[in-house]
């Protein structure tokens, strides 16, 4: 047996009900998006089919108990917001930053010795798949 502990997931369809989809479906339509949320606050995002991919390694080689499944990179809410406002146009008003708040980033060392697997950056991932949806407001 072993264990997968995921990280922030996250996937291509944007209607699905999670913060990161739902921030970047409010930064498609509005100019301005409050977040309200700390901007040092920071997660671990990583793309299905790179949990997918991973999962499948871990059943059939895995030799751990344990496997972090995460990008390995922490991205906080002043850097996603900055991210989206640059492929969308739109604005994102994090919260003030708060110095009791700290995100530690998620070691993925076992599943990039056991299985060469390094999952892309959200960065990477945001801009393949945004890159045909940005609204017309944002492209001028």
């Amino acid at each position: 047996m072993r264990v997968a502990r995921l990280s922030s997931v996250y996937s291509d369809e944007l209607d699905a009900p999670n913060f990161l989809h739902g921030l970047i479906g409010t930064a498609l339509r509005s100019k301005i998006v409050p977040l309200g949320s700390p901007a040092n606050v920071a997660r671990d995002y990583i793309h299905i089919d790179n949990v997918c991919r991973l999962l499948e390694a871990i059943a059939l080689r895995g030799q751990r108990p344990v496997y972090n499944v995460a990008s390995g990179e922490n991205v906080s809410n002043a850097r996603l917001a900055d991210l989206l406002g640059s492929l969308t146009g739109a604005r994102i008003d994090c919260g003030p930053a708060d110095p009791a708040l700290r995100s530690p980033v998620i070691r993925i060392d076992a599943i990039t010795e056991d299985f060469g697997i390094r999952p892309k950056s959200l960065e990477w991932q945001l801009r393949r798949m945004l890159g045909g949806r940005i609204p017309a407001k944002a492209a001028s």
